[in-house]
């Protein structure tokens, strides 16, 4: 779904796998949030090869208005915004707020005195 949108719609999206992270391609909002977080502009790849690799998270540049045309179409994953401009996909359950939930429950931490970046 994720490669169909990039290349039919337009929309670029950010591919993590478990060796590799790059975008279909980059535009101004790619690059401003790379500038925001202190990482270089992504490389820029064919995003082709998704099809056949795990992917472990994807950033879908979409305003939250248009949400829906990812959304509406996937099961099974997670979306989450840090950030207007685009939403982190994750599988259903693997998302970073649960590992940190299932450490503060071992540790028995108090959220209040906890803090999470990154």
């Amino acid at each position: 779904m994720a490669l169909e949108l990039a290349t039919n719609k337009g929309f670029p999206c950010y591919f993590v796998e478990e060796e590799a992270k790059y975008v279909n391609y980059a535009d101004d909002q790619v690059r401003e949030v790379c500038r925001l977080v202190g990482a270089p502009d992504p490389e820029v790849r064919d995003p082709d090869s998704s099809r056949t690799a795990e992917m472990l998270q994807l950033c879908v540049y979409l305003p939250k208005e248009d949400a829906g045309l990812y959304l509406d179409k996937t099961r099974n994953v997670d979306a989450t915004r840090w950030h207007p401009y685009f939403m982190d996909i994750t599988p259903k359950g693997g998302s970073k707020r649960l590992g940190i939930e299932a450490v503060m429950a071992r540790y028995s931490l108090d959220p209040s005195r906890t803090i999470a970046f990154g």
